[in-house]
């Protein structure tokens, strides 16, 4: 069975190309024939050289602007010589795109992903209710979580039409090792507490907040650092705040890291404060790796986090709550460790990286003989 997924993200490796890489990885395994348009923009392509590592077969497009016609016109040629029986689709421009050629392509079934909104600025908000709307022309969309189901009904996509599959991880990948040289690296003292952040730098990420608890935790309690790891359009902003409270050896940006995830388990705790999210592939992953996290009950979070048994939830704009929960988990090591092991055999019974790819490849299978692919 050969799957067309069409990716038109940004190029750096945050949570859906995660997905992408995982389920094409999965899929690969199970003797499917997963192939990957990557819509190429300037600046870095992180996520095309995680591809090529992997050998997963990739169709670079060069693509100029969010809605470019030359890159619909290639598209459109890669699908008609390639011939997928399945075209997925992860992202706004993609689900634009293949909303018009469902049109002219006659066979392949067409299915979307819809992966958490970005929120980043309001032209990119447009171009992604251009996408959702599209969605109605699709055979099926994939919500990663009952709370991305509900918002695809109110875009009177129908019932019937949605499927839910949960986001997966490798979780073999991210069993807790001992905590390697980030401290030493970055000079922190013996016996500190680290608190990370791995993400986006966007609004939609809740950053403000998690910078006003981290203002408070640093100014009352010694030997607790912040280290923030991903860029965005909020990196000067968090960076101006750093400097004007004197905190820079406090909190620590570490920018966009292709080894982030494995930094891990250097951390003593992960913090997600997201205004919105859908199921946040980071979270999974700190699970996995034993590292207990602090999530805005937003989005899908509540369906993967069982409040204070596999990880702690907060209100989300609620500076203090995050304070609050921060020194619950650095007080209570108890509590810290029943997280830690109640969340990794969460994530390894219900988040697997061959679950969500079987799920998949049930839902292409249905979609195939409906359409007679």
């Amino acid at each position: 069975m050969k799957i067309l997924h069409v990716y038109t993200g940004g190029g750096e490796i945050y949570g859906a190309e995660r997905v992408i890489y995982n389920l094409a990885c999965e899929q690969i395994k199970s003797s499917m024939s997963p192939e990957v348009v990557y819509f190429k923009r300037s600046g870095r392509n992180s996520f095309l050289g995680l591809l090529n590592d992997s050998q997963i077969p990739v169709h670079v497009v060069d693509s100029r602007s969010r809605l470019d016609t030359s890159a619909f016109m290639t598209l459109r040629g890669i699908c008609l010589h390639s011939s997928p029986r399945i075209l997925h689709s992860h992202g706004y421009k993609g689900d634009i795109f293949l909303a018009i050629l469902k049109r002219t392509l006659r066979g392949p079934a067409i299915i979307s992903t819809k992966h958490g909104s970005t929120e980043a600025t309001s032209r990119a908000s447009l171009y992604e209710h251009l996408g959702d709307l599209s969605f109605r022309y699709f055979d099926k969309v994939v919500a990663v979580s009952e709370y991305t189901k509900k918002k695809l009904i109110e875009l009177h996509v129908p019932d019937g039409k949605i499927e839910i599959i949960h986001n997966g991880i490798d979780v073999s990948s991210f069993t807790r090792a001992g905590k390697g040289s980030l401290r030493q690296a970055l000079g922190l003292e013996e016996g500190s507490k680290v608190v990370g952040f791995i993400g986006r730098l966007g609004p939609e990420k809740g950053i403000p907040y998690l910078l006003e608890a981290a203002d408070t935790i640093c100014r009352s309690t010694r030997g607790v650092y912040f280290i923030l790891i991903g860029e965005g359009i909020l990196k000067e902003e968090t960076e101006g705040f750093i400097a004007s409270r004197g905190l820079n050896d406090r909190i620590i940006m570490l920018g966009w890291r292709r080894d982030a995830t494995g930094l891990l388990p250097d951390m003593d705790m992960l913090l997600l404060p997201s205004l919105t999210e859908g199921t946040p592939m980071i979270i999974l992953e700190a699970m996995a790796a034993g590292v207990p996290v602090i999530a805005s009950d937003v989005g899908g979070i509540g369906e993967i986090i069982e409040d204070s048994r596999t990880g702690l939830l907060i209100k989300p704009r609620d500076s203090g709550a995050i304070v609050e929960s921060v020194k619950a988990l650095m007080d209570d090591t108890g509590l810290a460790e029943r997280i830690s092991r109640n969340a990794a055999s969460e994530v390894e019974s219900r988040f697997s990286a061959r679950r969500m790819s079987e799920k998949y490849k049930q839902t292409y299978l249905s979609l195939m003989k409906g359409t007679n692919a």
